[in-house]
C-alpha cells in the first residue's frame, strides 16, 4: 500500500487500486517470497527475503500514514507535534520484528485512530 494507490472518491468512498502483486495465505502461519513493491513502504521482512505474511501489510499501512502525514515515506515520524495517538498507531505499524507487530484486527479494536473514523 502506498498514497499513490490511495483513491479517494468522495467523503465516504476510498478505494484501493493498483496492489501489483497479490498472493494467497490459507492460514496466520503461511509465508510468501516473493519481492516486488516500492522500497519505501517494504516490511524488513519483505526486503530481507525471510518470509512474510499479511502483517507486512501492516507495516506499509504505517508508511504510507507517515507519508499522508509528512509528504514522504518512512517508517518513523520526523515531526514531534503529531498526536500521541498518531504516533503511537504509526510506531504500532512500523514494528520491525513481525512477531511483535499487531495485526489489523488488533489495530481496529485498539488504535484510537479508527476509532475517530467510525464515529
Amino acid at each position: 500500500m502506498k498514497c499513490q494507490n490511495i483513491f479517494v472518491l468522495d467523503k465516504e468512498k476510498v478505494k484501493l487500486g493498483d496492489l501489483g502483486i497479490a498472493g494467497y495465505l490459507k492460514n496466520d502461519q503461511d509465508m510468501l517470497h516473493t519481492k516486488t513493491g516500492s522500497n519505501g513502504f517494504m516490511a524488513p521482512e519483505v526486503i530481507f527475503n525471510t518470509g512474510y505474511n499479511y502483517k507486512a501489510d501492516v507495516f506499509s499501512l504505517g508508511c504510507t500514514a507517515v507519508q499522508m502525514a509528512e509528504g514522504v515515506p518512512n517508517d518513523s515520524l520526523r515531526r514531534d507535534y503529531w498526536s500521541k495517538d498518531f504516533r503511537d498507531f504509526v510506531r504500532k505499524c512500523c514494528t520491525y520484528d513481525a512477531n511483535e507487530r499487531p495485526s489489523l484486527q488488533d489495530l481496529l479494536t485498539v488504535s484510537h485512530i479508527f476509532y475517530h473514523v467510525n464515529h
